[in-house]
């Protein structure tokens, strides 16, 4: 039995996204790696006891397809990404965003997320690496880590239970600390 309050993590590697070209032929070919920054996070935090399981959006629904404007959004649909988080019950969500491009499905997944359960959620990547002030006032998340974050993730998992002082996590952005240093009306 884990002492911590907050111990199920669930991952998330979101769908992704191929822009179609004028002729509506699309500019480049579906992706589907291995969502290793994720494994090395999730990793680190089962080291720690904590019970981490991921959703990779691309590979279980590589086949499913989804015209939107000038795109195919492809892989699970935010219903099915909602349903498993359901059956996994977390206490805190991750989710990895690598391009800026997704930003709005990502926000939309995140919505979604906070109108179904009442949990924290954790972006990293490169696009909240990149913007994390304007990704904290522009998505309903909590926390945004940057960069490298293999053992701070745990780190903040840590400080979530009340075991580490958050403001000693680099690497770290998170709302009531930009309320206090920006002054947003996040």
């Amino acid at each position: 039995m884990s002492k911590q309050k907050y111990n199920k993590i669930v991952m998330i590697n979101p769908p992704g996204k191929v822009f179609l070209n004028k002729d509506g032929m699309p500019a480049h070919r579906k992706h589907c790696f291995p969502p290793i920054g994720i494994a090395y996070l999730a990793a680190s935090a089962i080291k720690r006891g904590y019970d981490v399981k991921i959703i990779d959006c691309i590979a279980e629904g590589y086949q499913n397809e989804v015209a939107k404007d000038n795109a195919i959004i492809y892989g699970l649909p935010i219903d099915d990404i909602i349903n498993k988080i359901n059956n996994l019950s977390p206490d805190i969500v991750g989710i990895s965003v690598m391009f800026s491009f997704m930003k709005n499905e990502i926000t939309e997944i995140c919505k979604k997320i906070k109108s179904k359960f009442n949990i924290p959620i954790v972006l990293g990547g490169c696009h909240p690496s990149a913007e994390p002030e304007i990704t904290l006032k522009s998505m309903p998340v909590e926390y945004i880590m940057i960069g490298e974050v293999d053992e701070y993730f745990s780190d903040l998992l840590d400080a979530i239970n009340n075991i580490k002082n958050i403001n000693n996590i680099p690497s770290l952005y998170y709302k009531k600390m930009i309320k206090s240093i920006i002054q947003w009306n996040l």
